[in-house]
């Protein structure tokens, strides 16, 4: 704890970060300086390694080590370069949260696809696509891009209207970037392309999901069954 205290101390000195002369008032709902809440974790991170031992008194794994070798290395970027977390009244974190949202795009997009194969066989348009001169394969494959032209459109709007939302609420102004760390060596990333990638991420799903519910709705030939297990996945999984 001295030797983490030390180093917490030449920091300051090195930054000019002065300590705040009242941090009891912090508990009656003053707001604390950013920096010295991180300075308060870097401290504490900073204790752990120096000890070699986690928060309850063990000796700290080697996924614990690397763990606490990123955050200390994260805390001195955020000191070194003064670049504040998003905290929950910026626009970063709330375009981040939206990225929740993507599960209700999920839903409606295995409602389309157990759909838009089930309804032919109810309505009895089915014939006239297999006596069309276009092969069978074309034909699930021109539905199957459709719903994922769809949800790709609704990935997009979802994002860019959060984007909207958040600088609104929140403004333009106030959206640092996003650290990503790797074995002690950071990164800065622009929040709008991180905020990109994690909508990104949930494609692979929308494909899997819109998969398994159009195979339903071809093989049942009926919709609700096939919403019914899409929707059953989407939440499952």
């Amino acid at each position: 704890e001295r030797e983490a205290k030390i180093e917490i101390y030449d920091m300051r000195l090195k930054y000019n970060i002065v300590p705040s002369p009242m941090p009891e008032l912090y508990s009656y709902g003053y707001q604390q300086p950013w920096q010295e809440g991180v300075l308060e974790s870097l401290q504490s991170a900073l204790s752990s390694q120096k000890s070699g031992l986690n928060e309850y008194g063990q000796k700290l794994s080697e996924e614990e080590a690397l763990q606490l070798k990123n955050t200390i290395a994260e805390l001195k970027h955020r000191i070194e370069t003064n670049n504040p977390p998003n905290n929950n009244d910026t626009m970063g974190n709330y375009l981040s949260g939206s990225s929740s949202l993507v599960g209700w795009v999920s839903l409606l997009i295995v409602v389309i696809a157990g759909t838009i194969a089930a309804t032919e066989y109810t309505t009895g348009t089915v014939k006239l696509l297999l006596i069309s001169p276009a092969k069978r394969w074309k034909i699930l494959l021109s539905k199957f891009l459709a719903v994922m032209v769809t949800a790709l459109i609704m990935l997009v709007l979802l994002f860019f209207s959060s984007l909207l939302a958040g600088g609104v609420f929140f403004g333009f102004g106030n959206l640092a970037p996003y650290l990503s760390v790797e074995n002690g060596s950071v990164t800065e990333l622009p929040y709008l392309l991180y905020a990109a990638f994690k909508y990104l991420l949930c494609v692979p799903q929308l494909l899997i999901m819109t998969s398994i519910a159009l195979m339903l709705s071809v093989i049942m030939r009926h919709s609700a069954f096939a919403v019914g297990v899409g929707a059953a996945f989407t939440f499952g999984g």
